[in-house]
């Protein structure tokens, strides 16, 4: 199986998934390479930019 014919839910919303049960782990098994990027980002940008 890829990752094409998994069959993941649209949407995850925290409130009703586990994010990591419900889309990680199934994501991974299939994966052949996990690429991450990250970053960090202050609530107070916005005002700052205006």
């Amino acid at each position: 199986m890829s990752l094409r014919t998994l069959e993941l839910p649209l949407l995850l919303n925290t409130s009703d998934h586990d994010l990591f049960r419900d889309f990680f782990v199934p994501a991974l098994c299939h994966a052949f390479r996990y690429d991450r990027s990250v970053g960090y980002f202050a609530s107070g940008w916005p005002w700052l930019a205006a």
